[in-house]
């Protein structure tokens, strides 16, 4: 009888060392898949976002601001530079090149270059550091929106104005009031 119990197959016994390194390596494996997957939703939302035309708008409008920015910069020097060499600011951009802008072309918005000059309000000598001498208000980034503004100041600091939303198409810009039906 005990060559019976021989041949019967034993259950076998997991050490718990061994149960724990399956639970590690089953943590391992999941926290690989998740990576993977994340990397994946990671890579389409960024596929899909560059596909879009509204994207490359946004990009290509947002260098362009930043390209204002420096144009308005440079000439905010130029009028230093002429102030302090002439006593007042000149009566128009223009007077600016060549003697203390090297590149005319800064004096015209990149957003439409060949067009459109900065508009310029000529300070007085003894003018508030904070007045407004150059505004560009030509970056429409999205279509819902106003035009994003750009001043420079006479101390030289350009300032950027982030424009509202306006109301979206089919609402009406007046809240009604409580008593009334929605």
């Amino acid at each position: 009888m005990s060559d019976n119990n021989d041949s019967l197959p034993q259950p076998t016994q997991q050490t718990p060392q061994s149960n724990g390194r399956s639970a590690l390596r089953i943590a391992q494996v999941s926290c690989l898949l998740i990576l993977i997957l994340a990397t994946a939703l990671i890579i389409s939302a960024a596929i899909m976002f560059f596909r879009n035309p509204t994207a490359h708008g946004i990009i290509g409008e947002a260098k362009t601001i930043a390209q204002c920015q420096i144009n308005m910069q440079e000439i905010g020097g130029a009028l230093d530079r002429y102030s302090r060499r002439n006593d007042h600011y000149p009566a128009k951009l223009d007077d600016l090149y060549p003697m203390f802008l090297e590149k005319k072309d800064i004096l015209h918005c990149p957003s439409v270059p060949d067009t459109t000059e900065y508009d310029y309000i000529q300070p007085s000598a003894d003018a508030d550091p904070k007045t407004a001498v150059i505004t560009c208000k030509r970056h429409i980034i999205m279509k819902d929106q106003g035009p994003w503004i750009l001043i420079l100041q006479k101390d030289g600091k350009v300032i950027r104005l982030t424009p509202s939303i306006t109301t979206p198409p089919g609402v009406s810009g007046q809240p009604k009031s409580k008593g009334e039906n929605r």
